[in-house]
């Protein structure tokens, strides 16, 4: 269950950050082509990240790379702090969607060591239940996306008369800026505190236990 709440953190920040931002480029940066900028830099750095994550779950184990990486997409919360700053926005950003990217080839494993430990537990193997359940932080994410989204457009007081006026108020480019950024660094934060003291299952402990497992197998 835990591990089910954490990895919902990666689809918050995914689905609101990448939703709202069109919002943040057309009406707080000023310049809507910059959205393709940020999805070209995000998807080039996704690339690299997902090269890169099959090594850094090897060398730190896949729970201590999703850790590092929430912590490390924290940084968003510095792209509110300089939100009129477009460039060290999408700068940001695009650092977190590199870290967010790394913990998409974890998932699995994580999940795959809930079902040793269930296994383990109770004798039953459930795996294919246990895996199945990756798909509810999926489908939570998507719906989140719509909901945070405008409630922060609400409390921005984004309206009609904005987009056919184009005039922005302060409000409404902190709103924005806040889902943007502040809202996806705090689901990921607590994303992290979940799997740091909830999520105890280290890699000797799947040794130990897959061993385990075998040795009843055989005196069967």
């Amino acid at each position: 269950l835990g591990l089910i709440v954490a990895d919902l953190a990666k689809y918050v920040y995914m689905f609101v950050a990448n939703g709202i931002a069109v919002y943040y480029f057309t009406y707080v940066a000023g310049n809507a082509g910059l959205t393709a900028t940020f999805i070209l830099i995000s998807n080039l750095l996704g690339v690299a990240a997902s090269y890169l994550s099959k090594k850094a779950a090897g060398k730190f184990s896949a729970r201590n790379t999703v850790i590092i990486a929430y912590l490390s997409m924290v940084v968003l919360v510095l792209g509110f702090l300089f939100y009129n700053s477009t460039w060290v926005v999408l700068i940001m950003v695009s650092i977190a969607q590199f870290f967010c990217t790394m913990t998409n080839a974890c998932g699995p494993a994580l999940y795959a060591d809930c079902a040793i430990y269930s296994e383990y537990k109770t004798g039953t193997n459930a795996t294919g239940m246990i895996m199945g359940l990756s798909n509810i932080p999926l489908k939570i994410g998507v719906v989140s996306r719509g909901i945070l989204i405008n409630a922060c457009l609400a409390m921005a007081g984004f309206s009609l008369a904005v987009v056919q006026s184009n005039e922005v108020t302060e409000k409404l480019a902190r709103g924005i800026s806040m889902g943007f950024t502040v809202i996806p660094a705090i689901a990921v934060g607590i994303g992290a505190l979940i799997l740091i003291f909830g999520y105890k299952l280290s890699s000797k402990d799947i040794e130990g236990y897959s061993a385990e497992i075998e040795k009843r197998k055989q005196n069967r």
